[in-house]
């Protein structure tokens, strides 16, 4: 089974200097208590947990003839012998690898929202995630090939 974060673990380095600034924060409260620190202390913990959860928390895993997308508070299972689209979208100037069970694209409606639902699957692209795809959606459905579209 191979698992697949929504942004890359390195993301996380820009959380390091929020971290020092939340110890400093968190020093200064020790010292004297202000409204101010607490304000600012409450607000980089904020910064920090979005970006543990919007980069970590949520992943696609692929193997053993399924996929499956997890969050802390959503979980959904996909055959991927129920795949019957999948492909590239590129949303303004992100790219995203995505798999769907949906009769029709989509994506290819440029009013549906790029999201992930309990019929498609979405994950940030990256060369490894696209190859692992590509294998296990080629050894089920030979036959079907990736689509890419250009949403703005």
């Amino acid at each position: 089974m191979q698992r697949f974060t929504f942004n890359r673990p390195i993301t996380l380095l820009f959380s390091v200097p929020l971290l020092v600034l939340m110890f400093m924060f968190g020093y200064g409260l020790s010292v004297e208590f202000r409204l101010s620190l607490v304000f600012m202390l409450l607000l980089s913990a904020t910064v920090v947990g979005l970006l543990f959860y919007l980069g970590m928390l949520r992943r696609m895993e692929i193997g053993e003839g399924k996929a499956t997308w997890t969050t802390p508070s959503k979980h959904f299972e996909m055959a991927m012998a129920d795949v019957k689209h999948f492909g590239i979208v590129k949303f303004r100037s992100f790219r995203f690898i995505y798999l769907s069970k949906s009769a029709e694209n989509p994506f290819a409606n440029p009013d549906n929202p790029v999201v992930t639902d309990e019929n498609t699957f979405m994950v940030q692209f990256r060369p490894a995630a696209w190859s692992a795809i590509q294998a296990a959606i080629g050894a089920i459905h030979p036959d079907l090939k990736p689509s890419s579209l250009n949403r703005q």
